[in-house]
């Protein structure tokens, strides 16, 4: 696993720049989803993200809830995932967000 974040923050990093964020990290196989909603301000996003659960719904809602435990307002579900391996997710938000998700040498942005 340590690998896998590693090769995910570099990548981000040269593809983004220096402030990008670890936003998950999984060392269980699984269904995994990523939720966004508005902040309470209404000029910047809220991030959920669930990963290693054993249905696509399962992590659809707890990504939703963990946006709105955040403090997301009105979040939508923006990935679904299904993995074979671990996965880390990292992201960049601003200026809108930038998604890699990474399970041993599987990218998908």
């Amino acid at each position: 696993m340590d690998e896998a974040k590693r090769l995910a923050l570099e990548t981000a990093r040269n593809r983004y720049g220096n402030k990008v964020k670890l936003v998950a990290y999984c060392d269980v196989a699984g269904y995994g989803a990523i939720a966004v909603g508005r902040n309470e301000h209404g000029s910047g996003s809220v991030v959920g993200v669930t990963l290693g659960r054993a249905s696509a719904l399962e992590a659809q809602n707890l990504a939703m809830e963990n946006c709105l435990s955040a403090g997301g307002i009105n979040p939508k579900v923006i990935e679904r995932l299904k993995a074979r391996t671990p996965r880390v997710v990292q992201a960049q938000i601003i200026p809108r967000i930038k998604l890699t998700v990474y399970g041993k040498k599987t990218l998908v942005e």
